[in-house]
C-alpha cells in the first residue's frame, strides 16, 4: 500500500469536490429501501454525463424513487490525504463546513461528524459516518466503505440529521495517477 500524505493534491481540489459533492447529496436523499447494485462493470449502469476526466453513470434501484449512481474519474495525484483526516472535509466537500473524528478510532474503522451547508430554503443536513478503510499491499488498491450511524451523536436542532447514506470508493493505483470509482 502507499504511503499516505498530502502531496499534490492541490489542484484536484474543485474536481474532487464536485464529484463528492454529487455523491453525499445523493446519498442524503435516498432515504428509501436499499437494493443490491449491480456489478462495477455491468451493463446495467448507463452513462449519464461526462465532464472531462469524470464520468456519471445511473441505474434504477427497485423500490426506490432514486436511482443509484456511480461516479469515476482518473486524478493526476494520490488520494490518500484526504482519508487521513476528517477536518480536511471542510477543504475538499463542497459546502462542507464543519467536520471532525468522533470518539476513538482507527484509520481503518472510525467516526466523523460533518456538517453541509445547504441553500435557502433547505435546512442544513448533519451527519455522523462511520468510515471503514482497508488496502491490498500487493495491487496497492483502497477501498473506503461509509455508512450513516444516526445514534453516534447528539441530533441538533436547527439541522436534518442523515440517517441513510451508504458510500463505496474504491481508489486504484494506476502509474502515478489514481482512478476513482
Amino acid at each position: 500500500m502507499r504511503k499516505t500524505g498530502a502531496h499534490g493534491f492541490k489542484g484536484w481540489a474543485p474536481v474532487i469536490s464536485g464529484v463528492i459533492c454529487a455523491l453525499l447529496v445523493s446519498a442524503m436523499a435516498a432515504a428509501t429501501a436499499r437494493a443490491a447494485l449491480p456489478a462495477e462493470n455491468s451493463e446495467a449502469w448507463s452513462l449519464r454525463k461526462e465532464a472531462g476526466d469524470i464520468r456519471i453513470y445511473t441505474t434504477n434501484q427497485n423500490d426506490s424513487s432514486f436511482q443509484a449512481f456511480k461516479a469515476e474519474t482518473l486524478l493526476d495525484a494520490p488520494i490518500e490525504a484526504v482519508m487521513v483526516n476528517p477536518a480536511s472535509c471542510v477543504k475538499w466537500v463542497l459546502n462542507c463546513t464543519e467536520s471532525y473524528s468522533v470518539g476513538k478510532g482507527s484509520f481503518y474503522d472510525r467516526y466523523a461528524y460533518s456538517v453541509n451547508d445547504m441553500p435557502w430554503p433547505v435546512t442544513d443536513r448533519d451527519y455522523v459516518l462511520n468510515i471503514r478503510t482497508r488496502g491490498n499491499e500487493i495491487s496497492g488498491e483502497i477501498l473506503m466503505e461509509m455508512s450513516a450511524t444516526p445514534g453516534k451523536r447528539a441530533e441538533s436542532s436547527s439541522r436534518i440529521r442523515v440517517d441513510r447514506s451508504d458510500t463505496l470508493y474504491r481508489f486504484i493505483p494506476e502509474g502515478r495517477k489514481t482512478r476513482m470509482i
